[in-house]
């Protein structure tokens, strides 16, 4: 059989993993291939902010040499991935997208990695983010602004705007990244992939902090509904680690993804927004929403359009301001940009107790206005990728205020800690990705994969147009 290593959009990480388990190539080969190809898109994506070739092919060849005397290999055994600069990983710096960080080489992983290292893969790099993971854009002043690879002029989102771009364009199959208020929903619509929050607890804390309440927690980017299932079955540990608080699934969520193994006993109720109060929704994009809305009636759904969650943004920002203290980042204040330290200067002055007591009545308000639903659909982001840019400047201020309008629909999920995925669904006029966002009840990420799946057949996944 003759595998095609020069074309990575040909087969998916699930795929890939098979093909190293049966011996038909070898790990180090598909790693190599892939250091290759981040070797010569990189420099003009800014999706890797480290990369470690040689440490990536001593471990792919230990994946090989171990392949025949293990019964079982992990799910994505041999499968090279990266992981969010956010994240410890051993032998590899961690900056957090910020020349003020203070933190060492570490000579261990926090659990997200051991996760995916316990899934099988190999580690190539480090991917970029926001500084601190503050912005939904990806423009910290340690490098170039990551951009998507659909438009180089455009920016891949943020906070995992590495992740995104780096799976959109090819550089690896599959990676994990971080959502707070949108960071991996906002990055997959900018980059035209698939990206997935899980319900709050479903991923265990990676750095082992009480997560009841948390706002972020760990989730997949991936080039298919089915792909990002199969992550999240590793990562929730139903197929490697262990199980977090989280009730457990009926079945893995690969399973529950097809709509077979999760076929709803009555119609869904879906409601659908197109619009919030924090800035306007392109026409390109309103009108995609509308089509995902068209397929699901045409499903059988019950669909219905319903206002969204009406709450000023003045109401979250002292939360967003306290999780930027929350981490206890060693960081050197003078050496941040403004906008992360106004953000920390502010979250200084906010106690844990009033962020907890904001957090418990917006998550209150937010699962009245969900109501009855089972699912809601609205855009991810009302515009596609923006310009790059948005983020910078001298006024920290005026930079949050620009970039926060872009998480008007995917925040009030981190607070109420629902599970929400953004689907690609198309482009629009400029041949930019739309993204969809589907949230759905508490602990029912089978049912809201299985959704989108189904969405999936109608709206198949595109890749940009890349040397």
């Amino acid at each position: 059989m003759t595998v095609d290593l020069h074309d990575p959009f040909a087969r998916s990480a699930v795929d890939l993993a098979r093909l190293v388990a049966e011996g038909v190539v070898s790990s180090e080969e598909l790693t190599r291939a892939y250091l290759d190809r981040i070797e010569r898109l990189n420099p003009e994506l800014h999706a890797f902010v480290t990369v470690g070739r040689r440490r990536a092919i001593f471990a792919a060849r230990r994946r090989d040499n171990a392949r025949k005397g293990l019964a079982r290999l992990p799910p994505f055994f041999g499968v090279p991935t990266g992981i969010k600069d956010l994240n410890f990983v051993s032998g590899f710096p961690t900056r957090f997208g910020s020349a003020g960080a203070r933190v060492p080489f570490l000579p261990f992983d926090d659990a997200l990695t051991r996760r995916m290292r316990a899934a099988g893969f190999v580690i190539v790099g480090k991917l970029a983010t926001s500084e601190l993971g503050a912005l939904p854009i990806t423009e910290p002043a340690t490098h170039a602004a990551t951009v998507t690879p659909w438009n180089t002029g455009r920016s891949a989102g943020g906070s995992s705007g590495g992740s995104g771009a780096a799976v959109a364009a090819g550089l690896v199959p599959i990676a994990p990244g971080s959502d707070g208020a949108g960071s991996i929903r906002i990055p997959a619509a900018f980059n035209g992939i698939v990206g997935v929050k899980p319900s709050r607890g479903r991923v265990a804390n990676a750095f082992g902090r009480p997560d009841r309440t948390i706002l972020y927690t760990d989730g997949p980017l991936a080039r298919s509904v089915l792909d990002a299932a199969h992550l999240l079955d590793a990562l929730a540990g139903i197929t490697a680690g262990r199980p977090s608080w989280a009730p457990l699934p009926e079945a893995s969520f690969a399973t529950l993804s097809d709509d077979r193994g999760a076929r709803p006993s009555r119609p869904l109720r879906v409601r659908v927004s197109l619009s919030h109060g924090l800035g306007p929704t392109d026409p390109d994009v309103a009108a995609a929403v509308g089509r995902v809305a068209d397929a699901l009636a045409s499903l059988g759904h019950d669909v219905s359009a319903a206002p969204w969650f009406d709450a000023a943004l003045e109401t979250f920002v002292p939360v967003w301001q306290h999780t930027m203290v929350e981490s206890r980042i060693i960081v050197s204040s003078r050496k941040l940009a403004p906008v992360a330290a106004w953000l920390r200067d502010a979250g200084g002055r906010i106690t844990a107790e009033a962020a907890e007591a904001r957090k418990a009545e917006l998550s209150a308000a937010i699962l009245r206005w969900f109501g009855d639903a089972d699912l809601w659909i609205s855009p991810t982001v009302g515009t596609v990728a923006p310009p790059i840019g948005l983020g910078r400047g001298d006024d920290g201020p005026a930079a949050f205020y620009r970039c926060a309008p872009l998480g008007g629909f995917t925040a009030p999920f981190n607070l109420s800690g629902q599970p929400a995925l953004s689907l690609p669904v198309g482009l629009d006029r400029d041949g930019l990705p739309i993204g969809v966002q589907l949230a759905g009840r508490m602990y029912q990420e089978g049912s809201l994969l299985a959704v989108a799946r189904r969405l999936e057949e109608t709206f198949p996944p595109r890749a940009p147009h890349l040397r």
